[in-house]
C-alpha cells in the first residue's frame, strides 16, 4: 500500500497460517479483465448492475481476489472455492464471508483504491480499512458511535488530529463487528476499542464469549486499518499475489 513499507511475500501454496500470525493481502483496485472469468454467473450479473466504473471495479476485484487468495491456501482451483455468506444471526445473504470446514478464517475490507484480505489459521478475524478523507463531520459521527470513555478522549484531542484519531477507533470497531458478524447493526457507542481488547456493554446475542484482540495495521495515517481477532496476533505478514 502507499505507506506500508517493507517487502511482501507469497506464502507456500497449501501451507497453514501459523498460530499468532495474520497474513494480510493488500490488492489495488483496478480493471483486470482476466479476473472477471473467476466470477460465477450470479456475481457476473451483479457486476453488470453497477452503473459507474468505481464500484464495479471494487466488486470485481474483491470477489476475484478472495478466490485467488483462498485457493492458494486450500490448494484448489480458484473456480472451486465455495464462499458462504449466510448471516449466522438472521440467515440472510449478508453475513461474514467464510469457507465452511476450512483450516482458516478470513475477512475483507476496501477503500476506494485498495482491498485488504486478512487470513488467520485459527479463530476468527475481522479487518477494516478506511480513507482519511472519507469522513467529514467527525463531531456528529463521534457523538453517535463513541463510548463514553472514547468521547472523553476524543474531546481532549487537538482538532487538527481528530481525523486520524477517530478513524483509528472506527477501523477497530468495524473490524470487531465484522469478526462477530453483527456488522453496523451493533450499537457502536456500547463498544469500547481504546485498549488492545474490545469491550462491549450488554453484548447482543451471538457475541463471542472470549476476548476480541485489536491490532492496528501499518498502512499509514492516510489509510488507517485494523484487525480484530479471537486469538492474539503477534506477527503480521504482508502478502502479495503475483502480478496483482
Amino acid at each position: 500500500m502507499d505507506e506500508w513499507a517493507g517487502p511482501a511475500t507469497l506464502p507456500v501454496p497449501g501451507a497453514r497460517v501459523p498460530a499468532g500470525t495474520c497474513h494480510v493481502w493488500p490488492i489495488s483496485i483496478a480493471d483486470r479483465p482476466q479476473w472477471t472469468a473467476l466470477l460465477p454467473p450470479d456475481e457476473l450479473e451483479r457486476a453488470t448492475q453497477f452503473r459507474v466504473p468505481g464500484p464495479r471495479q471494487i466488486f470485481t476485484t474483491s470477489r476475484a481476489a478472495q478466490r485467488l487468495v483462498l485457493a492458494h491456501y486450500l490448494g484448489i482451483d480458484p473456480h472451486d472455492v465455495k464462499i458462504s455468506r449466510g448471516c449466522e444471526h438472521c440467515g440472510k445473504d449478508h453475513g461474514r464471508p467464510r469457507i465452511e470446514n476450512a483450516p482458516l478464517d478470513f475477512s475483507v475490507s476496501h477503500s476506494q483504491r485498495w482491498l485488504l484480505i486478512a487470513v488467520v489459521g485459527g479463530g476468527r478475524v475481522g479487518v477494516d480499512l478506511e480513507d482519511l478523507d472519507a469522513r467529514r463531520s467527525l463531531d456528529d459521527v463521534a457523538a453517535h458511535t463513541l463510548s463514553l470513555r472514547e468521547k472523553y478522549r476524543f474531546s481532549q484531542v487537538p482538532e487538527a488530529e481528530r481525523g486520524p484519531w477517530f478513524l483509528r477507533l472506527w477501523t477497530r470497531k468495524e473490524a470487531t463487528v465484522k469478526l462477530t458478524g453483527h456488522g453496523l447493526a451493533t450499537e457502536l457507542d456500547r463498544l469500547d476499542v481504546i485498549d488492545d481488547v474490545a469491550e462491549i456493554t450488554d453484548p447482543p446475542r451471538g457475541w463471542p464469549a472470549g476476548p476480541i484482540h485489536l491490532t492496528d495495521l501499518p498502512t499509514g495515517s492516510r489509510q488507517p486499518a485494523a484487525l480484530a481477532s479471537t486469538a492474539p496476533v503477534t506477527e503480521i505478514v504482508r502478502c502479495e499475489l503475483p502480478a496483482a
